[in-house]
């Protein structure tokens, strides 16, 4: 899905090559897939409140449906305030203001759950979901990094490519 990502954004984002488009594509995915979801429903530790949110349950619904929603809307308010019309500033802050829209009404109409009992320890909760927002990042930054530098070395012409230093023989 990030390639196809990608290959959609190459081009959409100002005058950036391959490398960047793919830093800015994981950025982006890990916002609206993980991030922004996350805020509304974070992450709780197994065996924390209600043994049948692992299932179908409300809480796991609602999760989904959030993400499904920051998730589509991204790049629909990207297309939406396409930068030929715009430039590339005004695009940038329409497909901003639309996320944002799009975000506050999913807050605004999803239930919120608050299953962690008061006798959990709070640093416990803290590192774990702590280490859920590492798990979600470091595949997106892998992304960003090596399909990135494939991509340039792959979509970049060999003239434009820049060259190593010339050795001076002594």
């Amino acid at each position: 899905m990030a390639a196809i990502a990608f290959r959609a954004a190459l081009g959409w984002i100002g005058r950036s090559g391959p490398r960047a488009t793919a830093a800015f594509v994981a950025l982006g995915g890990l916002i609206a897939v993980y991030v922004v979801p996350f805020l509304k429903h974070p992450a709780n530790p197994p065996a924390v409140g209600d043994g049948d949110t692992s299932g179908n349950a409300p809480r796991s619904s609602s999760c989904w449906c959030c993400s499904a929603c920051c998730s589509r809307s991204a790049p629909s308010s990207s297309a939406a305030g396409s930068p030929p019309r715009l430039g590339n500033w005004n695009a940038a802050v329409a497909a901003g203001a639309a996320f944002l829209l799009a975000v506050t009404l999913a807050y605004v109409f999803l239930p919120s759950y608050n299953e962690v009992g008061p006798d959990f320890p709070g640093q416990l909760l803290w590192q774990f979901r702590l280490a859920t927002l590492a798990v979600q990042a470091v595949p997106r930054t892998v992304f960003g990094l090596v399909f990135g530098a494939l991509a340039e070395r792959l979509l970049t012409p060999e003239s434009a490519r820049p060259r190593p230093a010339e050795t001076v023989a002594a």
